[in-house]
């Protein structure tokens, strides 16, 4: 690849910014990538950040899809358990047959939750995720 500049030159990097391959001359090293000197910079500089960002945030991240799935679990069980007596309710007492339809609803509602819930991938744990980026 040439440097998008010079084009009798070899490129030797990639722009983190704007992907174009650049020469010895026309690169400035921001540690974590180069960019072009005098255009990129402060885009390259943005980009490392959010990627410094994204990195610092991954154990928040996982932590919050791993109680995400969880909770879905909890509060389908929680709905579907609370329908079923209710229904049990309503049907024993014919005074209180409103209850029973309100369990149906409660209990219909707990079983898509938990057909939801079920499809939420189970995210490995720490140990297993470190494991696999080494």
């Amino acid at each position: 690849m040439k440097c998008f500049y010079h084009h009798d030159r070899d490129a030797v990097a990639t722009c983190k910014s704007c992907g174009k391959g650049v020469c010895m001359e026309c690169l400035v090293d921001l540690g974590m990538g180069v960019a072009c000197k005098n255009r990129c910079e402060s885009d390259a500089r943005a980009v490392i950040d959010l990627t410094r960002k994204t990195i610092e945030s991954a154990p928040i991240t996982f932590d919050a899809l791993k109680s995400h799935r969880r909770n879905f679990l909890a509060a389908a069980w929680f709905l579907l358990i609370i329908g079923i007596v209710f229904i049990i309710l309503g049907i024993a007492d014919a005074r209180v047959r409103p209850i029973a339809i309100f369990g149906a609803v409660c209990g219909a509602f707990g079983v898509l939750l938990l057909i939801r819930a079920m499809r939420i991938p189970p995210l490995p744990s720490r140990s297993e995720e470190a494991e696999r980026v080494v």
